[in-house]
């Protein structure tokens, strides 16, 4: 199915080629006619990422992505995954999916196309929860898995509008995952000199 889409050199060039490739980004959104959703959260997001991706199942990820990073010519240094879920399950379109999953095994024809030290996001309520699937996703891929145990709640009103992942975050490797919690990580930073980067708070001047 994809043979006609991978150029030779992405799979017979060294590890050290990828890193002259152009960085993408490819932020997927289970398309919400077939989740079932079609006025739901998910399609609330994809009117928030304007360069968003719909996909129909996990087949239509893979050859999406393959597609992006041979047109543009790059690898990818994160992808997300915008999907619903639970602590058990998280789904690629229509595909759902859980640990231990054979299914998931597919996912390997892309791995390739991502570059070291990638990020998977999965947007994907509760899911974190499952962390044996996040870290059997991760290893797969061979890249690092970021999911959260919590809602992820999006929305949209007059000029307000976000998407807001709730509870911990999970991060996971082949090797195994470790939980934080945000406001956790937020004090810490704060305590350290008032970074720009927390949501909330301002460098003093």
């Amino acid at each position: 199915m994809f043979t006609n889409l991978q150029p030779y050199n992405y799979t017979q060039k060294t590890a050290s080629t990828k890193y002259h490739m152009k960085k993408l980004k490819l932020y997927f959104i289970s398309d919400p006619k077939v989740s079932d959703d079609p006025g739901g959260a998910l399609a609330t997001e994809a009117k928030i990422v304007k360069d968003h991706i719909l996909i129909k199942d996990m087949g239509d990820l893979m050859q999406r992505t393959i597609q992006n990073c041979v047109k543009r010519r790059g690898l990818v240094q994160v992808m997300v995954i915008a999907s619903h879920g639970n602590s058990y399950v998280f789904d690629i379109g229509k595909n759902t999916f859980g640990t231990g999953d054979n299914r998931l095994w597919g996912l390997s024809v892309i791995r390739p196309f991502f570059a070291p030290g990638a990020f998977l996001i999965i947007n994907a309520c509760e899911c974190g929860n499952n962390q044996e699937l996040m870290r059997q996703v991760a290893k797969i891929l061979g890249v690092t898995v970021i999911a959260y145990t919590g809602d992820v709640d999006v929305y949209k009103w007059l000029a307000y509008e976000g998407i807001i992942p709730r509870g911990n975050t999970v991060t996971c490797t082949a090797s195994g995952c470790r939980e934080t919690d945000p406001w956790v990580e937020a004090m810490k930073k704060i305590q350290s000199g008032w970074p720009d980067d927390v949501p909330g708070y301002a460098r003093e001047i």
